[in-house]
């Protein structure tokens, strides 16, 4: 071969050298020079050459490249990757990492040295060095923000070379079709960032010779405009909470080491919302208008009181994405399965201050599963329904409204949750259901105090003493003069089918949810009230209580008895269109006082004549004188009479002889014939 056809060649490799390089390197990104990605003597990172100056080599060579393109000359890595995976992505051919993104991850697995290189001879005898080792070490990085050292565990980062076509963006729904949507680049998504057969790599976000916009990032991702590229969150626009304040992408995922799935940066889905939502996060002060949640349940969880278990270690990693996206395979969540995370509740990518539950999935009132809930109970009944009516378990809620004839309820068997159940911490009055200063989460105590209840309490706030003709059955209660009942509401009223699997028996502990006894009731009367007054266990040899009396049966008793639980017969409000023992305006919670001209006695009994006509001792006295104080109980003869003591009120002159010390007395043994009521003076 002659010399000019020497020259000739030797200018034409030089030639091809010049324009492999000028391609990998590009006349307007000369910055790589001054990146971590330049491992020459001359580059900015803590890995480089102590003496060499030539920074393509590290990376490509004209000759024996290996694999041939793009003229690699760095080492490839033999290891078997653990990847990405997830139960809602739809792409299904994630597999080994393949074609350029094997090339990054022959540096970035922290496997091989970064002087490595498969033509040494196109590095001389230079010497890449990182304290001896030469590889990326585990907290290496190219920035601050960017891990350099992914492992060989990749299950934390984006997931790359699967096939991203307009077939997989129709399955997701919410990725852009590739085929058509803009780059920002100058070109489709596919043109501009999918390898070879339409793959997703890492030179899709990536390009390794420019560094413009930081972790050599094809575009600007400020605001999150990198990842909306592809992706297209429902939701994510003008009218989101999250968005209309500012929040980007970057505020919640990173796409390298993330701390849990998702690329969620927070070790715990709490934890990243509490960057934000609590005045200790270190985001908090960014936005005013931002919800305290973490101070609600830091609150809480100082006063002994109830919340959501978000922050419940046993309960972690038990929310399944599945539960949002496809409901339909995974609601209602099963009894051995019950969390509460924050996506549980709510969807950061479409939560709107008018609705912070949009987008969740629910069901309403017939059971059918809906997609985006509007009212409360749709989105408690994702948990809170079972087959059983158990009021203990936390299963039962839309069991009972189902299947009780009585509800607590507007008409619908749906009054809303949140109107006894919500926050009521000294940071937010009022707040959602994150968690109370009281049991069960429930806005307001029953009662602050049982003997004196005011509208606060709980029940009482919305059963008060109002007149008005709609809305919630109204009670005499913290208006009567006389006495109260002055136990808890749940004393009485709760789930009738509980009560006799003694569950919330004899206690003020109960759910009143629903009950087949009407007015919500444990049970009927005198059954209800035995369970507490059951020092009268034989009350039922007294007044007749179960029965309706038209004046055959007890001809004593002249009115009709309407009333078939008979304990409201004489205990209730007087006038009440509903009778209850709430409160009345006379000792015992009798309807109305026990004298000889207007008394409860009187207003059943009728006085025909003898000692309880007029003239005779009925005009001194009380029923109670002559009568057992306590009308429950008998003297075995079935007329109540007095036979243990006379009460001081017996004061008739005509009677002398009558010591008020004497015990045993007995009127009808003693002076007067043995029945009274046909005694004529």
């Amino acid at each position: 071969m002659n010399i000019n056809k020497k020259i000739t060649i030797f200018l034409l490799m030089n030639l091809v050298i010049l324009l492999i390089f000028t391609t990998f390197v590009e006349a307007d990104t000369y910055d790589v020079r001054d990146s971590v990605h330049n491992l020459s003597a001359t580059g900015s990172g803590d890995i480089k050459s102590f003496e060499a100056d030539n920074y393509c080599l590290y990376c490509h060579t004209p000759h024996d490249a290996a694999p041939i393109e793009p003229l690699w000359n760095h080492t490839m890595s033999k290891e078997s990757y653990t990847l990405y995976d997830s139960s809602t992505i739809d792409a299904t051919d994630i597999d080994q990492p393949n074609d350029s993104s094997t090339l990054c991850l022959s540096c970035h697995d922290g496997t091989i040295a970064m002087g490595d290189v498969v033509n040494i001879r196109s590095v001389g005898n230079e010497m890449i060095t990182d304290s001896g080792t030469g590889k990326l070490g585990d907290l290496e990085t190219f920035s601050d923000t960017a891990k350099a050292n992914l492992g060989v565990n990749i299950t934390d980062d984006h997931p790359i070379s699967f096939v991203y076509d307009n077939i997989l963006a129709e399955s997701d729904g919410e990725l852009e079709d590739p085929n058509i949507a803009s780059s920002g680049l100058g070109d489709t998504i596919k043109n501009d960032m999918l390898g070879d057969n339409s793959r997703l790599q890492c030179a899709s976000c990536h390009n390794p010779h420019n560094n413009t916009y930081g972790d050599f990032l094809i575009k600007d991702n400020t605001g999150g405009d990198l990842c909306t590229t592809c992706h297209n969150k429902t939701g994510w626009t003008t009218g989101n909470a999250h968005y209309d304040v500012g929040v980007t992408c970057n505020d919640c995922h990173t796409p390298h080491s993330a701390a849990q799935s998702a690329g969620l940066k927070a070790s715990t889905e709490e934890q990243l919302c509490y960057t934000c939502h609590d005045d200790s996060g270190n985001r908090y002060d960014e936005w005013t208008s931002v919800v305290d949640i973490g101070s609600v349940i830091d609150n809480v969880n100082n006063n002994g009181g109830s919340t959501h278990p978000i922050e419940d270690s046993n309960l972690a990693s038990r929310h399944y994405a599945l539960e949002n996206n496809e409901p339909s395979t995974e609601l209602p969540v099963a009894a051995v399965n019950k969390h509460s995370e924050c996506s549980d509740c709510h969807d950061p990518h479409q939560v709107t201050l008018s609705n912070p539950l949009k987008g969740i999935p629910g069901f309403d009132l017939s059971g059918t599963l809906i997609t985006s809930v509007t009212n409360s109970y749709e989105l408690c009944y994702k948990c809170h329904q079972g087959a059983n009516g158990l009021q203990e378990s936390i299963d039962s809620v839309k069991y009972t409204f189902d299947n009780r004839t009585s509800t607590h309820g507007n008409g619908t068997n749906a009054e809303k949750c949140t109107k006894c159940h919500g926050g009521n911490s000294e940071d937010i009055s009022g707040e959602a259901v994150h968690g109370s200063n009281e049991d069960g989460l429930l806005t307001e105590p029953q009662f602050v105090n049982v003997d004196s209840p005011s509208t606060s309490d709980l029940c009482v706030s919305c059963h008060d003493n109002s007149t008005a003709s709609e809305g919630p059955p109204k009670i005499y209660f913290i208006n009567a003069t006389g006495s109260q009942h002055n136990t808890k509401c749940t004393a009485c009223h709760g789930d009738s089918v509980n009560y006799n699997s003694n569950i919330n028996y004899g206690s003020e502990t109960g759910v009143p949810h629903g009950s087949n006894v009407s007015q919500l009731l444990k049970s009927t009367q005198p059954e209800v009230c035995v369970d507490c007054h059951s020092s009268r266990s034989d009350m039922n040899s007294g007044h007749p209580m179960n029965i309706t009396n038209d004046g055959s049966v007890y001809p004593q008793i002249v009115r009709p008895i309407t009333w078939t639980s008979g304990c409201q017969a004489c205990h209730t409000q007087d006038g009440a269109s509903s009778p209850a023992p709430h409160g009345t305006d006379y000792t015992n919670l009798l309807m109305m006082s026990i004298d000889p001209t207007n008394g409860t006695c009187d207003d059943c009994h009728d006085m025909p004549g003898g000692i309880h006509s007029k003239g005779s001792h009925w005009q001194y006295s009380n029923c109670t004188n002559c009568h057992i104080e306590q009308p429950h109980i008998t003297d075995g003869v079935g007329y109540s009479h007095k036979v243990v003591e006379v009460a001081d009120g017996f004061n008739n002159s005509e009677i002398t002889s009558y010591s008020k010390t004497t015990t045993n007395y007995s009127c009808d043994a003693t002076c007067h014939m043995k029945n009274p009521r046909t005694y004529s003076p």
